[in-house]
């Protein structure tokens, strides 16, 4: 017997919607009818914004766009890092200097240490956020 498929969005309300992870999103129409999602930090008023700024620009006649892809030497001359002294160069001469196979293992090892990096420091934030009063007020007694 099948499992019953969960659904990937539920709707809290119009244009608004909330995944299985808790994240919620916006749903929109771009400029050319299709249908685009933005996710949202910070709950629904911030979600709410999104929204009514998205169906305003709309309304208005300007550009509803998805966000612009970052790309790759765009990330290398940004973030220095491993490569970075290797602004400007292909993703595929990157991959040749740091003997990755090709150019898509360059991407995804350059994707998941960016992703390492994000969790890393929501976590620092976090923990600050729980213990940082605690922690000034013991160096303070000392």
């Amino acid at each position: 017997m099948a499992k019953p498929m969960t659904p990937r969005r539920v709707r809290v309300e119009r244009g608004i919607y909330r995944r299985s992870t808790g994240v919620l999103e916006v749903g929109f129409k771009d400029e050319t009818g299709r249908q685009r999602w933005r996710t949202v930090d910070g709950g629904i008023l911030p979600a709410r914004n999104l929204r009514d700024d998205l169906s305003a620009k709309r309304a208005r006649g300007e550009s509803v766009s998805p966000k612009p892809r970052l790309r790759f030497d765009a990330f290398v001359s940004a973030h220095g890092g491993i490569a970075g002294g290797l602004a400007g160069e292909s993703v595929d001469e990157v991959a040749f200097l740091l003997g990755h196979r090709d150019g898509n293992v360059t991407r995804a090892v350059y994707v998941r240490e960016v992703a390492d990096a994000r969790r890393r420091a929501m976590r620092r934030s976090r923990m600050n956020a729980e213990f940082g009063a605690v922690l000034n007020l013991a160096l303070a007694t000392e």
